[in-house]
C-alpha cells in the first residue's frame, strides 16, 4: 500500500526525477510525516537522515523500506543544525535536502540558512528542495532567506514547480530549488519566481494572509 504523500502529481513527478539523477550518497528531509516522499527518496539513496517534530514518526523505522534511514525527533530549529554537525563529522555530504516542514515564515527562512551555514562548501552538486512553495508565508520564507550570503549557490527558482490554488481558495504546493556547487559563485545572485505574477493574482481571492 502507498504511503500518504501530501504532494501534488506534478511536485511528485519532479521531486523523483531530481533524485533519481543526483543518486546522492546522502539526503537529508525535514518533514517525515507519513513517510510518502521519505519512501520514495529513501529507494534511491544510499542513506538518509529525516526529521519531525511528531516522536510518532519513529515507528517507521520498524519498516523495511527504512532500513537505510536514521529518523531525528525533534524541532527543525534545534534539530536540523545538530544534525548537519554530526552529518559533518562523520565526513559525509548531503546531495539532495528536502524542507518539508512548517509552513511559518520564520521557521522556514530558518531551515533554509540553517542548511547553508551546515552545508559548508559542497563536494559536487547540491540541491535544496523546498516544498509548498506557492503557500505565502511559506513562500516568504523562502524569498527573505539569506541565500545571497553563501558564495556556494548557484541558483535559486522559487517556482521551479508552481503551486496549486484549491477549491477554498488556499494556495498549496509548488517546489522552490536551489543548487550550489563547490565553485564560489563571483556574480550577485538573483532569486527568480518565474510564476510570482500568477502567484499574485491567486493571492487576490486567497483567504491566507502572506504573514
Amino acid at each position: 500500500m502507498a504511503r500518504e504523500w501530501m504532494m501534488s502529481p506534478a511536485d511528485r513527478k519532479a521531486l523523483l526525477a531530481i533524485v533519481d539523477r543526483l543518486r546522492p550518497k546522502v539526503a537529508v528531509e525535514v518533514g517525515t510525516a507519513q513517510g510518502g516522499s521519505l519512501e520514495a527518496i529513501a529507494r534511491l539513496c544510499g542513506k538518509v537522515y529525516s526529521i519531525d517534530i511528531d516522536p510518532a514518526c519513529a515507528r517507521l523505522a520498524a519498516d523495511k523500506a527504512f532500513a537505510n534511514v536514521e529518523l531525528v525527533t525533534g524541532d527543525s530549529k534545534q534539530a536540523l543544525p545538530e544534525l548537519l554537525k554530526k552529518i559533518a563529522k562523520r565526513h559525509e555530504h548531503p546531495a539532495l535536502v528536502l524542507l518539508d516542514g512548517s509552513f511559518e515564515t520564520a521557521a522556514v527562512k530558518a531551515d533554509i540558512e540553517a542548511v547553508l551555514a551546515g552545508l559548508g562548501m559542497p563536494k559536487g552538486e547540491t540541491v535544496i528542495l523546498i516544498h509548498d512553495s506557492f503557500h505565502p508565508r511559506c513562500r516568504a520564507g523562502i524569498r527573505g532567506a539569506g541565500w545571497a550570503k553563501c558564495k556556494y549557490v548557484r541558483s535559486v527558482e522559487v517556482d521551479h514547480v508552481p503551486g496549486t490554488q484549491g477549491t477554498n481558495g488556499h494556495l498549496w504546493n509548488g517546489l522552490a530549488m536551489a543548487v550550489l556547487g563547490p565553485k564560489a559563485r563571483k556574480d550577485d545572485l538573483h532569486v527568480t519566481a518565474l510564476h510570482q505574477m500568477a502567484f499574485s493574482k491567486m493571492m487576490g481571492t486567497s483567504p491566507q494572509k502572506p504573514s
